[in-house]
């Protein structure tokens, strides 16, 4: 029986601790869905019938790269590929131990302007007209393949030749 209370005593102060740490840490999906929604209903934005909530991306690394060189790495791709440009993102790294990755998720509304991103290829931007490639909104999905490539070459994160975007897309092409 005491034992029972022991177990008890001890169960109420980890749903106490639980209880303080839900108070005193954010929670930081719900922080990013609110703050998208902010800025959608700030530009009137928040119901599109086309259901484009936000762009998810991913970048992926090699087993056994550190953390903190991920966090780095998505950190300024997130300001550089969107920040600069008006968007927010947030993204979260899963550590799988095969397969370490990141998820970003980024706003579709622009929080300057109030458009829309614009996500293209590199052929449906050269075959846009000059109006549209100037547009702040336009990503263009190859140059954010080498941004990312970029990104980790300056933060030491050694990519060899024949797993560059370059060359992989080069290759494709000649298939």
């Amino acid at each position: 029986k005491k034992r029972k209370e022991e177990n008890e005593e001890e169960e109420e102060k980890r749903r106490k601790k639980r209880r303080n740490r839900e108070r005193e840490e954010p929670d930081e999906k719900k922080l990013a869905v609110d703050l998208f929604m902010i800025n959608k209903k700030r530009f009137k934005k928040d119901v599109d019938e086309k259901y484009r909530f936000l762009e998810h991306s991913m970048i992926t690394f090699e087993a056994g790269t550190d953390k903190d060189l991920i966090y780095k790495i998505c950190e300024e791709f997130c300001e550089e590929a969107y920040l600069e440009k008006g968007f927010n993102s947030f993204f979260v790294i899963h550590e799988d131990k095969d397969n370490p990755h990141a998820h970003i998720l980024t706003d579709n509304v622009n929080f300057i302007t109030g458009n829309m991103l614009i996500s293209l290829t590199e052929k449906q931007y050269k075959s846009s007209d000059k109006k549209r490639q100037e547009k702040i909104e336009v990503v263009v999905y190859e140059q954010r393949r080498e941004l990312i490539q970029d990104i980790c070459i300056r933060n030491g994160y050694e990519i060899d030749e024949k797993e560059k975007y370059k060359y992989m897309h080069e290759q494709k092409v000649q298939e």
